[in-house]
């Protein structure tokens, strides 16, 4: 089992690999042994959502966690399916969508527009004293 964290820091998600735990053949309350492990030190009360990939041992894994959650800190996790990013991303999807300004096609643009420009990335820089250029989207 790989362990993640994604936290605020500042206005930004930041990402971070927590660690592994090799398990092997595992059931539902080996994962939570395991997970408990990995997260040593972390404030489980600060704990929003847990994705997994799907197996039913991570889903009844789910459930013991949440558990106990609930019994000891009085948190519930918000529960996004099992692949919170997926559900995520298809949600941004939709509502940018519905709102029919093209969301989409800006962030492209903004990319292609600096993409291999010197001259732009001189007078971006120059006028917003950021060196943070857009980042290449793909919509799917």
């Amino acid at each position: 089992m790989d362990v993640r964290a994604c936290l605020w820091v500042g206005r930004q998600v930041s990402s971070r690999y927590i660690g592994s735990e090799f398990m092997g053949h595992a059931a539902a309350n080996d994962v939570l042994a395991h997970f408990h492990s990995a997260i040593k030190g972390f404030q489980l009360n600060k704990i929003v959502q847990v994705s997994v990939d799907g197996p039913n041992d991570n889903w009844k894994f789910l459930e013991h966690f949440q558990s106990e959650l609930k019994r000891n800190s009085n948190v519930i996790l918000m529960n996004v399916g099992s692949c919170g990013l997926h559900v995520v991303n298809g949600a941004f999807q939709d509502g940018a969508k519905a709102s029919g300004w093209e969301i989409d096609r800006l962030l492209s643009s903004a990319y292609w527009l600096f993409k291999d420009t010197p001259a732009r990335h001189e007078d971006f820089t120059t006028v917003t004293e950021t060196k943070n250029f857009p980042m290449k989207f793909c919509k799917h």
